[in-house]
């Protein structure tokens, strides 16, 4: 068996992690729950960053399916005729899933090495800072962006940020728009990408308007006392929580304003 990349390392950990979570949530009978766990862990975990990496590692194929079959196994209980079918046509079993006993080691013949897992998290990290970046500057998601950086990390991963992330890493001296995440730290000319700034500029400040009179009256719900006594604790929660997204939102939008002043 080839050795485990980081990525397939971070993947294994997310899984030990599932298995972990399904047992919890058997014993308090909460398998709403494990629905929504079992769908993040294939989705957000296995689909969009994982088989994603398989396409710039093809040596991690295999281990790839090994895990995926392991999945199958698990997801069996929750999707019994769907998952007999994958056992049979993905896994080329003849046999039935159902009668299959579960190999509760199998996770345990691989080593998992924190640093390792640490490594991918970074890189998934700066993937999704780019994203918001392309948001945030309303950058076209098909412009390919070059980022300079003197990480190790980065020029590792260059073919798999340039597939997810539309980007080329350079090394160089820091652009005007400095980033970090975990460890690793990098820079992009920003406003390189922007047609005009002026018009930019202006968007954001309506943004910022827009966001402190949003954030002005959460503030205002939030300290009503009548709101408080009548509204159920999930809507308050769900206040609170909307109240945060809007500060940070606003921090974003000032930060990128300052830019533009600067």
């Amino acid at each position: 068996m080839t050795e485990l990349a980081p990525a397939s390392q971070w993947i294994l950990q997310r899984y030990i992690s599932l298995e972990e979570e399904l047992a919890i949530n058997l014993e308090k009978y909460t398998l709403g729950h494990s629905i929504d766990e079992l769908y993040k862990f294939l989705w957000d975990s296995y689909a969009d960053w994982y088989v994603e990496y398989l396409k710039t590692d093809d040596m991690q194929k295999e281990f790839a399916k090994q895990l995926f079959t392991q999945f199958v196994i698990t997801l069996h209980p929750y999707m019994p005729f769907e998952t007999e079918a994958l056992w049979t046509e993905f896994a080329d079993q003849d046999t039935l899933l159902a009668k299959e006993l579960k190999d509760a080691n199998w996770s345990k013949s691989f080593e998992i090495n924190p640093q390792a897992v640490q490594e991918f998290q970074n890189i998934i990290d700066v993937i999704t800072s780019l994203r918001s970046l392309r948001g945030l500057f309303a950058i076209d998601p098909a412009t390919k962006l070059e980022v300079n950086s003197n990480s190790k990390e980065l020029a590792t991963y260059k073919e798999y940020l340039n597939l997810l992330g539309r980007t080329t890493i350079q090394e160089g001296e820091e652009l005007s728009y400095k980033l970090e995440q975990g460890r690793i730290k990098f820079s992009i000319d920003i406003l390189s990408y922007i047609p005009d700034v002026e018009v930019e500029k202006n968007r954001t400040n309506k943004n910022i308007q827009a966001l402190e009179k949003q954030i002005f009256g959460l503030d205002k719900k939030l300290t009503n006392s009548k709101f408080l006594e009548n509204a159920t604790e999930e809507v308050i929660e769900e206040s609170k929580a909307n109240l945060y997204s809007r500060k940070q939102e606003l921090m974003e939008q000032q930060q990128k304003l300052q830019l533009f002043n600067n």
